[in-house]
């Protein structure tokens, strides 16, 4: 205990005021036990919030008061470990350094938050009003010949869903929406089944996602098999003919690593390492375009034992690779906006954030500017941007060149990387999804079709085409006798959970539609429902935008009279409780008040109405509402959704506002106004991602 001593709180700058908000895939966490350390966040290890963010990834962070480790479980079952007192971190036995040591303050312990979410393969990005976005990283691959069939294992920082953009047998492309990678672009394979495959980066107006494509022979077959965690995904290649299906080999190949953040350090005595690593073979840690990787093959378990793992001091810090150089840049004004080529040669990486003040940057790192700062200030007829700085943003340890725009209004930059090329484009319209990304250029991608950024056989303008030519939504109300029900989430997306109380929100939305849609075909009305069993209303996996948009056009294409989707809330607090009722549209709000008088009787507290941007809300051309029925993270309202009796009073009492509603204007269109006296109940939340 003396020992600890030393440990603890080092003087700071100053609290934290407030909670700060973590925003990872559309889940948000509130941290309330916080501190400022020179400018820096630091978290307590107990932080209720910072646990069930980690719970949400698949990880886990423990600590016991008098200790001196903290041990963080990755979702790939690394180990991560922290030292009270030790200004590093070490991760699956390699340390880097920290920007300040873990301490004691009240009995808690603070480490720093970015550096646990780095080695979670998590890149924060720092917003206004202590908002945190966290963006999941690719932060590993494995190519493991077993046989006649090769197995391409991809790690990610978080659940990697997936979307399939193309399926041949010469080549299998897969989107992983959200996600940014740092790993090397091309990887040449030549091993049965898969020859190479490229990863890119590649973004939309709606979402930034890594595609990564495999390229194999015509002859090839391949198939997808379960992985060992959520945040692992396989695919299996081989020769036509060539079973795909078995298990995983017990020994696999160490994984293509990424670049560190942090350059590693030789590890002495001030934390030691859980397990020695084992250094990656030559030709595949470097997995160069030019270079032809060997690929191992999978040891038994009785050779695995007899080789033994080298000590911890072999492991060396990897010579950097040479910088590349930013040697000029262009700018051409296109309409309103810009675009902005920026000229660099050699390989580098990048990473972009889009802030909630106006402001864009993108760091390229590993690159020095051989031109002359700049500061420039653009035509005043350039609306969407009004300047751009273009300068070496540090030098050591890694030399980074900082390009930042200051925008006229909080619109979207979209970034495309090519030949010797990084090609910003600030066309002056809204920012619709993510605000991180990353990735890499250089001249690998002179040889690619995509170089330039289009998205050929990316399937994010496929997608849109084929929306394109879909039949046109009728128009609202035209069946009049038709209610759409949407119970939330389903198959892919389990929604919210309790699984002391075993509550799974898509199993109760699902429960609560049936009852409803029973007692109004009772009365006469058509019900159709966007899902009436536990599956996805798209595909499985789709990005929100596609999952939920496919839940509007079951509305839109039908001309329903009225669109009722059904929730239930959940917070990082179980303080929490209540009934609401959303709406967005203004002839959504006389649906609202009717269904939110009837739920009134319920045995919960009643929230009211409030406005948000819920994408279904937004994107349905009829009177539509989304009801929150209950919290599952209250104590008190998971007993009530435990109950049978309640979830048939919550779809009775939903029936009588429909009925209520449609009483009072059976004899008028579907699309009302609504009354000048009634306000907005609640400021917009969301639009384009789920609950």
């Amino acid at each position: 205990m003396i020992a600890l001593l030393a440990f603890v709180t080092p003087r700071v700058a100053g609290a934290q005021s407030g909670a700060t908000v973590v925003s990872i895939q559309n889940a948000r966490f509130q941290l309330t036990r916080t501190d400022n350390v020179n400018g820096v966040l630091a978290v307590a290890v107990r932080d209720p919030g910072l646990g069930n963010l980690l719970r949400s990834i698949g990880a886990a962070i423990q600590w016991h008061p008098g200790e001196s480790y903290i041990v963080v479980t990755a979702p790939d079952r690394r180990v991560i470990t922290l030292t009270l007192g030790d200004s590093h971190i070490n991760v699956g036995g390699v340390l880097q350094g920290l920007p300040f040591v873990p301490y004691t303050d009240g009995g808690e312990a603070f480490v720093p938050f970015d550096a646990v979410a780095r080695a979670l393969y998590l890149a924060p990005s720092h917003e206004a009003n202590e908002q945190i976005e966290l963006q999941p990283l690719l932060s590993g691959l494995e190519v493991v010949r077993d046989g006649q069939r090769t197995l391409a294992i991809l790690h990610g920082g978080a659940a990697l869903r997936f979307r399939r953009v193309l399926d041949r047998p010469d080549r299998f492309e897969i989107a992983l929406p959200g996600f940014a990678s740092r790993l090397d672009p091309v990887q040449r394979i030549g091993a049965p089944g898969l020859e190479s495959l490229r990863i890119t980066q590649r973004h939309t107006a709606w979402e930034s996602a890594t595609v990564v494509a495999f390229y194999a022979g015509r002859d090839s077959t391949h198939a997808i098999l379960p992985g060992p965690s959520t945040s692992e995904l396989v695919i299996a290649f081989a020769p036509r003919g060539v079973s795909l299906e078995g298990p995983l080999p017990a020994a696999r190949a160490a994984r293509i690593p990424l670049r560190p953040a942090v350059a590693p350090v030789a590890l002495g005595n001030a934390a030691p390492p859980l397990s020695s690593p084992v250094p990656l073979p030559t030709a595949v840690s470097r997995a160069t375009p030019t270079a032809l990787p060997a690929i191992p093959e999978p040891l038994d378990s009785a050779a695995a034992a007899a080789t033994p793992s080298p000590p911890a001091a072999s492991v060396l810090p990897a010579a950097p690779p040479p910088a590349a150089h930013v040697t000029g840049y262009q700018i051409q004004p296109v309409d309103d906006g810009i675009r902005l080529t920026l000229k660099v040669s050699g390989t580098a990486t990048y990473e972009w954030h889009q802030l909630r003040d106006n402001r864009f940057y993108v760091d390229v790192h590993n690159a020095l500017l051989d031109l002359a700062p700049e500061d420039k200030g653009l035509d005043q007829n350039i609306v969407a941007v009004r300047t751009v700085r273009v300068h070496q943003f540090q030098k050591t340890p890694e030399p980074i060149v900082r390009v930042a725009l200051d925008l006229g209004a909080d619109d979207r930059v979209t970034v495309t990387p090519g030949a010797g090329t990084l090609v910003l484009f600030a066309p002056g319209a809204p920012v619709v999804g993510v605000r991180i990304g990353s990735g890499r250029l250089g001249p690998t991608f002179a040889d690619d079709s995509t170089a330039d950024g289009a998205l050929a056989e990316s399937g994010l303008t496929v997608a849109g085409a084929a929306a394109a030519a879909q039949t046109q939504p009728l128009a609202a109300g035209t069946n009049p006798k038709l209610i759409v029900l949407d119970p939330g989430h389903g198959g892919s997306d389990p929604g919210a959970q309790n699984p002391a109380a075993g509550l799974i929100e898509k199993n109760l939305t699902l429960e609560i539609a049936k009852h409803l849609r029973t007692i109004l075909e009772g009365e006469g009305w058509q019900v159709v429902m966007t899902r009436d069993s536990d599956k996805d209303v798209g595909y499985a996996f789709d990005s929100d935008k596609v999952e939920l948009q496919s839940r509007a056009d079951v509305a839109n294409t039908r001309g329903a009279r009225m669109f009722v989707s059904i929730h239930i809330n959940s917070f990082t607090s179980s303080v929490l409780n209540g009934t609401t009722t959303y709406y967005y549209k203004p002839q959504d709000l006389a649906l609202a008040n009717s269904v939110d008088r009837a739920l009134s009787g319920l045995p919960t507290k009643d929230d009211g109405i409030r406005k948000a941007n819920f994408y279904v809300l937004h994107h349905t051309t009829m009177p539509s509402i989304l009801v929150e029925v209950a919290f599952l993270s209250n104590p008190d309202d998971a007993r009530l959704l435990q109950s049978p009796a309640f979830i048939q009073e919550a779809a009775q009492d939903i029936g009588k506002g429909i009925d209520s509603y449609a009483g009072s204007n059976s004899g008028g269109s579907s699309v009302l106004t609504a009354p000048q006296s009634a306000g907005d109940v609640g400021d917009a939340q969301e639009d384009g991602s789920k609950k």
